[in-house]
């Protein structure tokens, strides 16, 4: 494949799961609001997300995903918050498959208040999606930046 191909599909699976992220937590910080979110949290019955952290969490979580969203979009730290963002990908996959295997009637609310149950499969094949685009983004758009890069690719820029 060639090298402004997998800077393209770098590049899109980087905007991509940053607009992705920045959805989900402005929906969890502004529109659902912290309490709602912190309801949505309880839903999972995790047993180690006990007080003080679910109410960390609920606080702090979309405010994570704004900026780590933001951060791909603005291709500004791209390395770290690709990074923040596999990480994500795996421990909402995790939290999902765990309720999904103790068969609960989940609510997730991973964009804001949802009122519909989890249709498990396809939360986690998108959950997949999203590992695998955090880690193009990070394996295919690493350098200077994935703009000035395809231009230098195709030849349209300066080395």
């Amino acid at each position: 494949m060639s090298r402004s191909v997998k800077l393209v599909v770098g590049l899109f699976s980087q905007v991509s799961v940053g607009a992705v992220l920045f959805y989900a937590g402005v929906q969890k910080a502004f529109f659902a609001g912290a309490a709602g979110f912190f309801k949505d949290l309880g839903n999972y019955q995790l047993p180690f997300l006990q007080a003080p952290w679910d109410e960390m969490i609920a606080f702090g979580l979309p405010w994570l995903e704004i900026i780590v969203g933001l951060c791909l979009i603005a291709d500004f730290c791209r390395a770290g918050a690709g990074v923040c963002a596999f990480v994500l990908s795996t421990v909402f996959l995790a939290a999902v498959s765990y309720a999904w295997w103790r068969g609960i009637d989940l609510r997730c609310g991973c964009f804001g208040k949802s009122i519909e149950s989890v249709y498990y499969p396809t939360k986690v094949a998108s959950l997949g999606l999203m590992m695998a685009g955090s880690a193009l983004a990070v394996l295919w758009g690493w350098g200077r930046g994935a703009f000035y890069q395809i231009r230098v690719a195709d030849g349209s820029g300066s080395p």
